[in-house]
């Protein structure tokens, strides 16, 4: 509901501007100019708008297929709305991108729409289609761009530190907006400070990924005392450090075990980065000289195979703490508050351009852009013989944790088996 919601009135906000300012110029209003060439013409806006209703109609077609495809402004309530069919609707969305993305900039503020923005959304939007050569030059325009490229020097708030890395660097919020980050393509700028939600929860990405490991009687020693200390900070450091999650968004066993078996060298899943239930340590004050389990690395079961979790799904799991290490606003939240947040970045163009390789079989082209990503996150590069659409998926899985919707990609590409009758990985079609 929220999605349908969200999107049909973005849609509707679109309409209402090409309905009624298409076309118009502005003489009278007295801008400054530096904001007017940087916003470039009135004449280019409907550009941005039509970007924007193509990013909101292929959210609601990926994720619920055929919708009402509404292009007009409606003024008055109506009750005859019908479907169309989903591939009408991505056909629309790519002739409307391919004569706006052209006039686009990509010197824009961030969180504008940028040019690479429309060609990565159009190469997404081709790959649903099945146009595979079309994806390729869509993905071309901003791989070559001159302007967007991987970060794979550090920078941003914690570049000094040498316990940190570049994947460290780039997913950190206060690095996200910052000019120097050239991955960014298209973002979601969420400053506390701007906002007149505040009374609104922030992203919550701490409470909501974080195993549900604080609260009392969920984890227990294996001499059955409590591992730790709740809502107190001062006796549960790790409140500060890591949140008080209830991981309501619990990660999969593929997602935290399966795809991380290539190598020992991924920096997306290496120590720091990445958190372990048994990189934690029983903290509570109360077992000092009492417990002979304090300040020892938690366990799940004691030595009479007894489980020590209240629950296993939701109060034992790993989890990405490079994306999860998001700053509270309020005190004593430990939720994780509000933050930036990428839509768009490079990486996954790289990965939809391989992508669509693999879909041609030409399996080199897709390694070597595969490898870019990975060689950034310091893991083994994978050979062409490795290359499948399965293990672009799997790279999707780690490179874009969180940030990719991960159920629309899966169906995406289950329509481009449906229509090609490609057999999968598995030697199945449909």
């Amino acid at each position: 509901n929220s999605m349908w919601t969200t999107c049909y009135e973005g849609i509707a906000n679109c309409n209402h501007y090409l309905e009624k300012f298409t076309g118009l110029t502005f003489p009278e209003l007295e801008l400054n100019d530096d904001y007017v060439a940087q916003m470039g013409r009135y004449n280019n806006y409907p550009y941005e708008v039509r970007f924007l209703r193509a990013y909101f109609y292929f959210n609601l077609v990926r994720q619920y297929g055929d919708v009402p495809f509404i292009v007009n402004e409606v003024t008055s309530p109506r009750y005859d709305f019908y479907t169309t069919k989903r591939e009408v609707i991505l056909k629309q969305l790519k002739e409307d991108l391919e004569n706006s993305a052209a006039y686009l900039s990509n010197s824009v503020y961030v969180g504008q729409v940028s040019q690479a923005a429309a060609y990565h959304l159009l190469a997404k939007i081709n790959l649903a289609l099945g146009d595979f050569d079309a994806a390729i030059e869509a993905a071309n325009k901003v791989i070559n761009d001159g302007v967007h490229y991987l970060m794979t020097d550090r920078f941003g708030v914690d570049k000094n530190d040498p316990t940190k890395n570049v994947i460290w660097d780039l997913h950190q919020s206060e690095n996200k907006h910052l000019p120097e980050n050239k991955e960014v393509l298209y973002i979601v700028l969420d400053d506390y400070a701007q906002t007149d939600a505040r009374s609104a929860a922030g992203l919550e990405i701490k409470r909501q990924i974080l195993p549900w490991f604080t609260a009392s009687g969920k984890v227990s020693t294996p001499d059955g005392k409590s591992a730790f200390v709740d809502n107190n900070e001062t006796k549960n450091p790790y409140l500060l450090e890591y949140g008080r999650g209830v991981c309501s968004l619990r990660q999969t066993w593929y997602a935290t075990h399966m795809i991380w078996t290539l190598d020992d060298t991924d920096l997306r899943h290496a120590p720091g980065n990445w958190m372990k239930m048994t990189d934690l340590k029983y903290n509570n004050p109360a077992l000092k000289g009492t417990s002979e389990w304090y300040g020892k690395p938690l366990q799940m079961y004691n030595d009479k195979g007894e489980c020590l979790i209240a629950d296993t799904i939701r109060c034992w799991v790993d989890w990405p703490h490079y994306k999860t290490n998001v700053a509270d606003q309020k005190a004593n939240w430990w939720r994780g508050g509000w933050a930036d947040w990428y839509v768009f970045r490079l990486a996954e163009t790289y990965l939809l351009r391989a992508e669509a390789y693999v879909w041609k079989g030409e399996k080199n082209l897709a390694a070597a852009d595969i490898n870019k990503v990975r060689e950034r996150a310091g893991a083994r590069p994978i050979t062409a013989s490795e290359v499948s659409i399965s293990q672009v998926l799997d790279e999707r899985a780690r490179e874009l944790f969180y940030e990719e919707p991960r159920k629309c990609e899966l169906t995406r590409i289950a329509y481009i088996y449906a229509k090609t009758g490609i057999p999968a990985d598995n030697g199945k079609t449909y």
